[in-house]
C-alpha cells in the first residue's frame, strides 16, 4: 500500500532580525526533504506618500535584478 503525500504549510510572522537565518537554516532544511517546495512573499510597510514613486521604482528595479519581476507584484492601497 503506497503512502499518500502530505502537504505541510509554514505560516506566521518573522521578525526582520531572523530573516537571514531563514536563508541559512530553515530553507536548506526544507530543500533537503521537501518535494515541490515553494515560498511566497508577503511584506507590508508604511512610507510617506511623497516617497511612493521612488520606493516603487527601487522595488521594481530590485525585482528585475533578481529575475522576479513577473512573479512578485508591488501593490499599494492606491492601486
Amino acid at each position: 500500500m503506497a503512502e499518500e503525500p502530505v502537504r505541510v504549510y509554514l505560516r506566521g510572522r518573522i521578525p526582520p532580525e531572523q530573516w537571514n537565518k531563514l536563508g541559512t537554516r530553515l530553507i536548506p532544511k526544507l530543500r533537503s526533504f521537501a518535494q515541490d517546495l515553494s515560498l511566497d512573499l508577503g511584506a507590508s510597510f508604511t512610507i510617506r506618500s511623497a516617497d511612493l514613486r521612488n520606493v516603487e521604482a527601487d522595488l521594481r528595479q530590485a525585482l528585475r535584478d533578481l529575475g522576479m519581476e513577473g512573479s512578485v507584484k508591488v501593490e499599494t492601497n492606491r492601486n
